[in-house]
């Protein structure tokens, strides 16, 4: 029980230290947020700590977007993307 509450408490102190970095790098250096993104051994990236969690979010759409072999039509094409699929979705029913 105490390794859980020791890799709780590691965890904790990593995620602190994290959102620090992230906030003093846009408070001090003037950006609009910050991410800290790891690299895996397969070589992938992975975003591990943001500022805004619209980040997350996009991240998170590029990787599924990659998942399905598609290329990432930015931001902009939200609403073409949604109106899209839900024609795909009303000639599959």
């Amino acid at each position: 029980m105490r390794e859980d509450s020791g890799a709780d408490a590691a965890e904790t102190r990593l995620n602190r230290l994290l959102n620090l970095i992230l906030e003093t790098a846009v408070d001090v250096l003037g950006f609009d947020a910050a991410t800290v993104t790891a690299r895996h051994s397969d070589r992938s990236l992975s975003t591990v700590a943001a500022t805004d969690q619209r980040l997350l979010d996009l991240d998170n759409a590029q990787y599924w977007y990659r998942r399905a072999q598609r290329d990432f039509p930015g931001t902009g094409a939200v609403k073409q993307e949604i109106a899209a699929a839900r024609q795909r979705l009303g000639a599959a029913s």
